[in-house]
């Protein structure tokens, strides 16, 4: 079972739209099941995420699917924090693994070239000009800079979808207990498949 914790988006002072228990499954396809005050259940199901979904479309907000908006988004927004985590992870080994191999190739070419001298010396420079043309360090620091680069994309993305769930939970606080009785619609919003149903009664 998974775990997702997200903002939850209310009317001030009135009950919540959506109860906060919250059924996270793992499968082929995750789901997250949220209780409805009027009788319903609202299945989301996160389908499989796309790096190459316009930016655009995810940041911006859809003010005539505002219930669409709250329902969706923070789900979205927790994946691309996830995902974001998950690539500070990757750059981190890949700088661990790049030092760790540069140290060792290092020592590799102090000894080669030491041997190689009439004096039995070199100089660090020409241990260092001799690491920076060896293919497996070129290798592995061509992948590191890839992936400091991958995160500097998903932290831009990441601070850019923070910025539209503040906006959608000052939305949510404006609206009226009315509104959230709205029938959202059935469909794709934000990546995420959303279907009702009823509850079933024990």
């Amino acid at each position: 079972m998974l775990v997702y914790t997200y903002s939850q988006h209310k009317v001030g002072g009135s009950n919540p739209p959506f109860s906060t228990k919250i059924e996270i499954m793992s499968d082929e396809r995750e789901q997250i099941v949220l209780d409805r005050p009027n009788g319903k259940m609202v299945i989301l199901t996160l389908q499989e995420f796309n790096p190459e979904m316009e930016v655009d479309e995810i940041l911006r907000i859809d003010y005539g699917n505002i219930m669409g908006e709250l329902l969706t988004f923070p789900v979205l927004f927790n994946r691309i924090a996830n995902l974001q985590a998950e690539m500070a992870s990757v750059v981190a080994e890949a700088k661990l693994d790049t030092d760790i191999f540069e140290a060792q190739l290092m020592e590799e070419y102090r000894k080669k070239l030491a041997a190689g001298s009439e004096k039995g010396k070199v100089t660090a420079i020409e241990v260092e000009n001799a690491l920076k043309l060896d293919a497996r360090y070129r290798a592995k620091k061509t992948l590191y800079i890839k992936h400091q680069k991958n995160l500097a994309y998903l932290d831009s993305l990441y601070w850019s979808a923070k910025s539209k769930d503040d906006k959608l939970n000052k939305l949510s606080d404006k609206l009226r207990p009315e509104d959230m009785d709205k029938e959202v619609l059935e469909g794709v919003v934000n990546g995420i498949l959303i279907k009702f149903t009823k509850k079933s009664i024990l």
